[in-house]
């Protein structure tokens, strides 16, 4: 009897969890979460956008993909803000990232004339990007749609990426 409460008790809680992520909220939390736990649909999204890059050799996509996993695992975020209306959300989060953009806005004024048509001024600014400490917040309205009593992000912007990635100028 005593095991069948247990289990009762367990099924309950699943089944409460799981609830409690099927909100706007939980979704953007859960999302976001992958990002900062590198999961495994992360990284091979990073390794399909990183192997497109026709420009960067082996190296340069490997200290990218390093920047990049770095950038994400150090992403924080803070839910400010969830507004429902029937089948449709928003959520808005305040992410914490490193500045990225920064670096690269300076070394751009460094390799004015060289910019991307040498291969030295993608290793300058991966090595400059290493050092990167500072940090810069941004906001993300993220959109949920909700469809068969579940809720759905939608696709981000190439604006909201580059917040997340810490490149946003």
């Amino acid at each position: 009897m005593k095991k069948c409460w247990l289990l009762f008790i367990a099924i309950l809680l699943l089944v409460g969890c799981e609830r409690m992520m099927n909100t706007p909220t939980g979704k953007v939390a859960d999302f976001l979460s992958k990002y900062q736990n590198l999961e495994k649909n992360v990284k091979k999204e990073l390794t399909n956008v990183l192997d497109q890059e026709q420009e960067l050799n082996k190296k340069q996509k490997e200290g990218y993909r390093l920047l990049l996993e770095k950038q994400y695992q150090n992403l924080a975020y803070k839910i400010t803000e969830e507004k429902i209306e029937k089948n449709r959300a928003t959520v808005t989060a305040e992410i914490e990232v490193l500045d990225f953009a920064t670096t690269i806005r300076n070394s751009r004024k460094k390799y004015q004339k060289q910019i991307e048509k040498d291969s030295s001024y993608i290793d300058y600014q991966i090595k400059e990007l290493k050092k990167v400490e500072d940090k810069v917040k941004y906001e993300i309205v993220f959109i949920l749609k909700k469809k068969d009593g579940l809720w759905y992000l939608t696709d981000l912007s190439k604006e909201d990426y580059q917040k997340i990635n810490g490149f946003h100028e």
